[in-house]
Order: C-alpha cells, then sequence, then structure tokens
C-alpha cells in the first residue's frame, strides 16, 4: 500500500533523534519533505486541539527517541495475550490506514505518526525479557506491529527487515507482525525464518471497503498470503473483530468460504477469531467520528469495554468459525470472548 499524497510532508524530528542514525536514513526517503526540529515529540504529537480524522488526510511524520517502557504487557482485550510469554512494543504510534473500527481513533489526540528510532535500545529490552520470560520453555511471543501496520510502512522505515535480521538465528523469540498490506514481493526477496509470523487480518471484501480506509483489499491480502506461503514464511490469520452489520450472517458466511478455496491451509498454523471490542474510555472519543455508522450500535458497556452482549459475540464467532473447522484442526483457532 502506498501512503497517500500528502503524508508526511512535513517531519519533525526531535533533538535527540537528529544525528541518530536510522534518523538520517528515514530522511533521506524523503527529499520532499519539511523537517522541522523540536525539542520533544509530545509537543507535537500530544499537544490539545486536534481533530485525528482532519488530520489522517495529510498526516506529518515525527521521529523521536523512545525513552522508556519498551515492552507491554498483555491485557484481555488483545488476542495473543493467550499465547505464554506475550508481550507487544510500540515502535510507531499510529497507523497508515484508517479503520473505523481502529481503538487507535480513540487513543490518541491526533493522527500523526511517531516512528521511534532507537531500535537498539528495544533490542535489548527484548534480551532481557527473554531472560526473565514467565516460562523458559516457550520463546518469547513479541508482537511488534500492534499500534500500527509496520509492513505498510516497510518501504520507508524498514523496521520489519531490521527486526528479522536481530532475530534470525535465535530460538528464544517468535516475533508476530500483523498486518493487512499486501507487499508480496517483499516474502520473495527475503530469507524466511522461524522466528517471525505474519499474521494477515482478513474482513469480507464489503467491510474492507467500507470500514478499513487506505487499506488493501480482500484479493490483494490473499495473494500476499499465498507469496509468503510459497516462499516458506510461517502465516497466521486474525478474522478480528467480526462485526454485527445489517445482512453480516451471510456476507461471513460468503466470506468464509472463499477462504476455503483461496488460503493455503497447509501452511497456516494459527487461526485468531474476535468480535469488535474496545476499551471504554477510547471508545467515547472514537464517537466523535462522523464518517461511519459503525459505532452507532447499541453495543454493551460492561467492565470499562465496549463489545455486543454475550449472545450475540458467541453467535458471529460462531458462524465463522463452525465453516472454518472443515480447513483447519479446532486447536488451532483461538477465540476471544
Amino acid at each position: 500500500m502506498r501512503l497517500k499524497v500528502k503524508a508526511f510532508s512535513h517531519i519533525y524530528v526531535e533533538d535527540a533523534a537528529r544525528e541518530h542514525p536510522r534518523a538520517l536514513a528515514i530522511l533521506k526517503r524523503f527529499p520532499n519533505s519539511q523537517v522541522v526540529f523540536i525539542d520533544d515529540y509530545q509537543n507535537v504529537f500530544g499537544r490539545g486541539r486536534q481533530d485525528f480524522w482532519k488530520q489522517k488526510a495529510s498526516p506529518k511524520l515525527i521521529l523521536a527517541l523512545k525513552k522508556d517502557n519498551f515492552l507491554y504487557a498483555g491485557n484481555d482485550l488483545l488476542q495473543g495475550n493467550q499465547s505464554p510469554n506475550f508481550c507487544y512494543n510500540a515502535l510507531v504510534l499510529n497507523c497508515p490506514y484508517d479503520c473505523h473500527y481502529c481503538y487507535l481513533q480513540g487513543m490518541y489526540a491526533g493522527a500523526n505518526m511517531v516512528a521511534f528510532v532507537n531500535l537498539e535500545d528495544y533490542f535489548e529490552a527484548t534480551n532481557q525479557a527473554i531472560l526473565s520470560r514467565s516460562d523458559p520453555e516457550n520463546p518469547l511471543h513479541l508482537a511488534i506491529s500492534y499500534d500500527t501496520d509496520l509492513m505498510a510502512l516497510e518501504g520507508k522505515l524498514g523496521y520489519v527487515s531490521e527486526w528479522i535480521a536481530w532475530a534470525r538465528h535465535r530460538d528464544d523469540i517468535l516475533m508476530e507482525i500483523r498486518t493487512k498490506s499486501a507487499r508480496g514481493r517483499f516474502f520473495k526477496e527475503m530469507e524466511p525464518t522461524t522466528t517471525a509470523r505474519f499474521a494477515w487480518t482478513l474482513s469480507p471484501e464489503a467491510i474492507s471497503k467500507r470500514y478499513e480506509s487506505g487499506a488493501p483489499g480482500l484479493s490483494q491480502r490473499l495473494r500476499a498470503i499465498n507469496s509468503a506461503a510459497k516462499a516458506g514464511w510461517r502465516i497466521s490469520i486474525c478474522v478480528d473483530p467480526i462485526l454485527q452489520l445489517p445482512g453480516s450472517d451471510g456476507l461471513y458466511k460468503e466470506f468464509v468460504e472463499l477462504l476455503s478455496k483461496e488460503l493455503p491451509w497447509e501452511n497456516i498454523e494459527r487461526v485468531e477469531l474476535g468480535v469488535f471490542r474496545v476499551g471504554s474510555t477510547f471508545f467515547k472519543r472514537m464517537l466523535k467520528r462522523q464518517d461511519t455508522d459503525l459505532l452507532q450500535y447499541p453495543y454493551e458497556h460492561d467492565k470499562n469495554a465496549v463489545s455486543y452482549k454475550r449472545e450475540e459475540r458467541e453467535r458471529l464467532v460462531e458462524g465463522v468459525l463452525q465453516p472454518l473447522l472443515k480447513n483447519i484442526s479446532k486447536e488451532k483457532i483461538f477465540v476471544w470472548t
């Protein structure tokens, strides 16, 4: 997926990051952008009175140094939290895509993007987490692309390649790279490794077109998955969030039938299913969005989270789960309930 034409017309650089080799390399990829030096990235990223959705039309890039909190533990709203030794990091804040259901629009004040350039500090923190992981019989399960889509930014940042190179010869880490991207060439050009697994989020084509603005369509993602499988990469699939919409039962039925035919099931080692859910505080901010009907459903508010009622959640998941069992064993399917 190409970045929007107006994206990154300005790049803000923290003074502490201005001489960092990774920051200098990124700036070379944007010769036409105006560079502005700043004291602290939060002076731009976290300032008040920003309009998240207006900024989405022309986001700016901020290059900064991450100072602490290089890793985060999982929580009850995250799928991967079901895996041993799960944690995630935030290499980039905000995402080039604009999915209407995404919690990021309620998490951050604006839509500008922050890329932390000091990956070496993340590597060191990850080393420490590997040594102290609670279950030493299993590798550290590290998600490196939760708060963005790193693959969509790979041509501009190159972070996925760097992480793969760093972890390639280890046996104590499994990196998960979640994505909606369609960069099939990447998998042909880079040698696969067992330490990285790419997890594609898939939605019915009609939902992708309507609610996943800027992201490649379903057919493009399926081609990328098949390219990755042919090249020997580890693959998982996320049908998450499953949405309750008019006619969605038939929509998901056709969707799963398509996946049954088009996915390389012999290469898929994990499937994750989940319905729409978001923290209550984030959801309250998301309601300010004016260009979508998705957020107006009568959701249930329970335990600081917003989702469908339990009966609806179970019905939505079962509608996808049962037909999937024709393609993959139940032991490989993980459900957020």
